[in-house]
C-alpha cells in the first residue's frame, strides 16, 4: 500500500465512482476490440474510468474515455519521470478534466519492478474492475486477482452483455443500465451459459427494487421457455 499518491490534474475525479480497466499488450483483436466496447459504454453513461498510462490499449481506452467522463490514469514512475512520448495524451487527459495519479515520488524511475504496484493502485481505484486478457503473471492478471480477493466486482472481456451488467449493478445509479444487459443476456444469448444467471440477477433485481417494475423476459432455449417468477 503506497505511503502517498502524488496527483496532476483535477482530484474531485477521485469523488466519483470509477471503474477500473486492467489491459495491456500483446492482446489479441476481439479482448482489444470488447475493451473498447465496455469503456465507450461506461464512457457514454458518465462513468470515469481508472486505466493505465502507457502505450497500445491504454491509448485506445484514453481516446475513448475522453468522450465522456474524463478518466484517471495511473502512472508508473513518477509524474516528473514520465517517457516524453507520452506526455501529450497525458497533457490532453488534464485539459479534459482528468487526472494522473502515481504512487511514486516525482523523481521515481521508470523502473520494471514498479509496475505491479501501478496496477494494483489501478485496481484499487476502481469500485469494479474490467480485465482485457492480460498475459498470465502480468502486472494486470495480478491485480485483478487481488481484486477478486479484495471483494472486488470483476468482469473479464469474452462475454460482454453479461460483464456489462454486472458492472452496471455493482454502480449507484446504474439499474436501468443492469436491467437492459442481463436481458439481452438472456434473449440474445440464450446458449451462452449465463442466461440463467442473468434470470436470477433479474429476479432479484425485480424484488429489490419493486417500484422499477423491471419486466422479466422469457428465455427460450430450443423448445422450452423459462420466465423469471417460475
Amino acid at each position: 500500500r503506497p505511503v502517498a499518491l502524488y496527483a496532476y490534474g483535477h482530484v474531485d475525479r477521485l469523488e466519483r465512482p470509477a471503474v477500473s480497466i486492467l489491459a495491456r499488450a500483446p492482446i489479441e483483436a476481439a479482448p482489444f476490440e470488447a475493451v473498447q466496447a465496455v469503456a465507450r459504454r461506461l464512457a457514454a453513461a458518465g462513468t470515469p474510468l481508472v486505466m493505465g498510462m502507457g502505450h497500445g490499449v491504454d491509448v485506445a481506452v484514453q481516446k475513448v474515455a475522453l468522450a465522456g467522463a474524463p478518466p484517471i490514469a495511473v502512472v508508473g514512475c513518477g509524474l516528473g519521470r514520465m517517457e516524453r512520448s507520452l506526455r501529450p495524451a497525458a497533457t490532453a487527459l488534464v485539459r479534459a478534466g482528468g487526472l494522473l495519479l502515481s504512487p511514486f515520488a516525482m523523481g521515481h524511475g521508470p523502473f520494471d519492478h514498479d509496475d505491479r504496484e501501478r496496477a494494483l493502485v489501478q485496481a484499487a481505484l476502481g469500485e469494479a474492475v474490467c480485465v482485457g486478457a492480460p498475459p498470465a503473471d502480468s502486472s494486470e492478471d495480478r491485480a485483478a486477482a487481488w481484486a477478486f480477493e479484495a471483494g472486488l466486482p470483476v468482469a473479464r472481456v469474452g462475454e460482454y452483455y453479461w460483464q456489462a451488467g454486472e458492472l452496471a449493478s455493482s454502480l449507484p445509479g446504474r439499474l436501468d443500465t443492469a436491467v437492459r444487459y442481463y436481458t439481452k443476456t438472456v434473449v440474445e444469448t440464450p446458449s451462452s451459459g449465463r442466461a440463467y444467471q442473468a434470470l436470477d440477477r433479474l429476479r432479484d433485481l425485480a424484488a429489490e427494487f419493486p417500484e422499477a417494475n423491471i419486466e422479466l423476459p422469457e428465455f427460450r432455449f430450443g423448445r422450452s421457455a423459462v420466465t423469471a417468477a417460475d
